[in-house]
């Protein structure tokens, strides 16, 4: 498979290639970044970008393990939501990296089925600005669709979301690997986006982990490193 290039905020990200992917094999993967969303989350915050009131917190409404959950409502104003990460320190190892969390939602859906509210998930790599993670990343429940609402204020209007509903806890997987590189610093922003029409559920997130293989792993044809 030939690598895809994106281009983004002056960032290449290069899609992944499959030919010689690492694997943890019997091993248990490296857990760099964790959080469960119970009690205090160090490191954790919470902004908006659209100069409107905060809406993430923890809830006990819904949780995938233990009692709490990362949620935001999907409030009926436009709005631009965002729960960020921690700065987190990627090792100068030679792995596969991947980012885990479980997520549900319930947004506001129009007529004829396109997203009026949606969510994304955004990265910064070394300090850069914030870019949306592009599909072929995802290894596992990637974006629902696009928005294309054509009235709509949504500040994510024209981008791959999550949209419509997924009642269920569902894990998403990302390979962060190809694109991150070693030695970098790495964030990551769950943002969330509303129209200027009715109020939603809104979007659970929790066990969010960062994984990694060890460095005596073996690839795909057999051979270690």
């Amino acid at each position: 498979m030939k690598p895809h290039f994106y281009i983004l905020s002056m960032l290449i990200l290069t899609g992944p290639s499959y030919g010689n992917v690492p694997t943890c094999g019997m091993e248990e993967p490296i857990i760099y970044e964790e959080q469960t969303f119970e009690g205090l989350a160090p490191g954790w915050s919470i902004g908006n970008l659209s100069n409107t009131p905060l809406t993430w917190g923890t809830t006990t409404q819904e949780s995938h393990t233990g009692d709490f959950s990362a949620h935001s409502e999907g409030v009926d104003y436009v709005a631009d939501n965002v729960l960020i990460s921690p700065i987190i320190q990627i090792p100068e190892t030679e792995q596969k990296l991947t980012l885990h969390f479980w997520h549900k939602y319930s947004f506001m859906v129009s007529d004829d089925q396109n997203g009026e509210d949606g969510a994304i998930l955004e990265v910064s790599i070394n300090g850069n600005d914030f870019i949306q993670v592009p599909n072929p990343f995802f290894e596992a429940n990637p974006y629902d669709g696009t928005m294309i609402i054509g009235n709509s204020e949504n500040p994510l209007k024209g981008l791959d979301v999550w949209f419509e509903s997924q009642s269920a806890w569902t894990e998403s997987i990302v390979d962060i690997s190809s694109f991150i590189g070693q030695g970098n610093s790495v964030q990551f922003r769950f943002r969330l986006g509303t129209n200027q029409i009715d109020e939603s559920t809104g979007w659970y997130i929790d066990d969010f982990s960062i994984q990694g293989c060890l460095e005596d792993v073996l690839f795909t044809n057999g051979f270690d490193t």
